[in-house]
């Protein structure tokens, strides 16, 4: 009887460590496509830039552009995807990076981190249509220039300007 009952406490005891396990393994798998969707920000935003700067005279630019102009590199995943939730809007000298959904994950932390806690990164806050950041707060930056767009509250964007 008692080798049954200590049968019984082990696997107990074993079902109970695994539950905090299985949550580190999901938080991990999330952590992991939110800096994939922030890095992919980043490749896009750095392709977009290359292109202005080349063609200041264009106001928008499609991911396939980017991919025939060779602005957007070979190697990265969404030159071979051919397919992205980012999109751009150029005007005044100035870049709008921005996803036109929300990402399936919050990549607000990941987005500062690579940025280097630039204020140029944030959230669109469609209430009044400016830039929130998750490190400074109300950045003061009016968004005005994608409201065209119709944005969800809350997508990343990310502004820069042609080298």
């Amino acid at each position: 009887m008692w080798p049954i009952t200590l049968v019984f406490i082990i696997i107990a005891m074993a079902g109970i460590y695994s539950l905090p396990s299985q949550r580190r393994v999901e938080n991990t798998v999330m952590q992991q496509k939110a800096t994939a969707i922030a890095e992919e920000m980043t490749v896009y935003r750095d392709a977009v830039r290359r292109y202005y700067s080349a063609n200041p005279a264009a106001a928008a630019v499609t991911l396939q552009t980017l991919i025939a102009t060779g602005s957007l590199p070979s190697w990265s995943l969404l030159s071979q995807r051919g397919v992205t939730i980012f999109a751009n809007h150029y005007s005044g000298n100035q870049i709008y990076i921005y996803a036109n959904r929300l990402p399936e994950v919050d990549i607000n932390a990941q987005l500062a981190a690579v940025s280097k806690r630039s204020i140029l990164v944030g959230t669109y806050r469609a209430s009044d249509q400016m830039l929130y950041s998750k490190v400074t707060g109300q950045t003061g930056i009016s968004l005005a220039a994608l409201a065209p767009y119709n944005l969800p509250d809350g997508v990343p964007v990310w502004l820069a300007k042609p080298d």
